[in-house]
């Protein structure tokens, strides 16, 4: 896996308007999908507990669609420019 600018800045952005979800829930969902694979957890359940989870956390992002998607914009534009001049 090659990390770069990219990502780093689609994750920037994501703590800055999704921290609640970056951080704890995620871990945790991860954790509880790990349980299903190993046959010792119930995929409804978790799936339901994400819902509920993300629910929220989807709906302050949507709120924030604009400012999100400018940053995002503005990043893919920074990533094509180092593209460019590296070629």
């Amino acid at each position: 896996m090659i990390v770069t600018e990219l990502g780093f800045d689609i994750v920037d952005v994501l703590h800055k308007h999704a921290t609640t979800y970056i951080t704890q829930t995620h871990r945790d969902l991860e954790e509880k999908m790990d349980y299903i694979q190993s046959g010792d957890g119930k995929r409804e359940s978790v799936l339901s507990e994400a819902i509920e989870r993300l629910t929220p956390v989807l709906t302050e992002m949507k709120q924030q669609e604009q400012t999100i998607g400018e940053a995002l914009s503005a990043a893919i534009g920074r990533n094509k420019l180092q593209e460019q001049i590296i070629s």
